[in-house]
């Protein structure tokens, strides 16, 4: 028996509550950014994507270094920023360091 079409949304669909919901809790600034502030944030955006680019290499080194030492995730971070820090070198270059010396 199937259920009658009355009791509510089909299933993928979004209910009509929900829907004047989310439209209700949508707000815009009251002003346009400003063209520094609109700069500001491209330039963030830039640094969060060449973030997201070196991140595989810090990660890779972390694992290189848990394996190594027999260290937690935590542990080989702690290593990894001391060396950096210490020796005055980015973090992204000591963990491609790891990673090279590993190859």
């Amino acid at each position: 028996m199937r259920p009658s079409r009355g009791l509510g949304p089909r299933r993928g669909e979004i209910p009509g509550d929900a829907q004047r919901e989310g439209r209700e809790q949508v707000e815009f600034p009251a002003e346009p950014l400003s063209v520094d502030r609109t700069d500001q944030l491209h330039k963030e955006a830039e640094q969060l994507k060449a973030a997201m680019e070196r991140r595989p290499v810090i990660d890779m080194a972390r694992g290189v270094l848990m394996a190594t030492w027999s260290c937690t995730e935590d542990e080989a971070w702690q290593m990894l920023v001391w060396v950096s820090q210490h020796s005055y070198i980015k973090l992204h270059d000591v963990a491609e360091a790891v990673v090279a010396a590993t190859q």
